[in-house]
């Protein structure tokens, strides 16, 4: 029997070892690194299908989810960012009422912002690889719709 593997991105060193525990005492063949860029030089030799991606910052516990599919992955990044323009390069500011909603939301405004720059480095060096979409973005939400699957986002 081929054992589940799963790939676990988290930058704190001893959540990172309890859940890898955890992982392999449930029978997984579980492997753990710190940052995005690591998961992608690791993602060859791992072959896992699921991820999930911290990105705290909206809420405590935030994360993404990465789901692969033929030819490429689909990240679900939540509520990481509300407006598709936020992961562009160079970024655009969203909407005046969503901006507003998304800072008043925030548990750490720090946090987001740095996972939005993450999400926006890994959207400009391999977005033809990786589709990225969030739960608030109309235009993204229409390109699932219309595709079956998320729409590229915007460059």
């Amino acid at each position: 029997m081929i054992e589940p593997s799963v790939l676990v991105v988290e930058d704190d060193h001893r959540l990172r070892s309890l859940i890898l525990r955890g992982l392999r005492e449930a029978g997984f063949r579980a492997e753990g690194v710190i940052q995005a860029s690591e998961l992608l030089e690791r993602l060859p030799h791992v072959n896992p299908d699921v991820l999930v991606i911290p990105l705290p910052g909206h809420t405590p516990g935030h994360c993404g989810i990465a789901v692969r599919t033929a030819g490429q992955w689909l990240l679900h990044a939540g509520d990481s960012y509300f407006f598709h323009g936020q992961i562009q390069t160079p970024p655009l500011p969203p909407p005046v009422a969503l901006g507003f909603f998304q800072r008043k939301t925030d548990t750490n405004q720090a946090q987001r912002m740095a996972n939005q720059e993450r999400l926006r480095a890994l959207n400009a060096s391999h977005g033809t690889e990786i589709t990225i979409f969030n739960s608030h973005d109309p235009q993204e939400y229409d390109g699932c719709c219309a595709h079956g699957r998320a729409g590229p986002t915007p460059a």
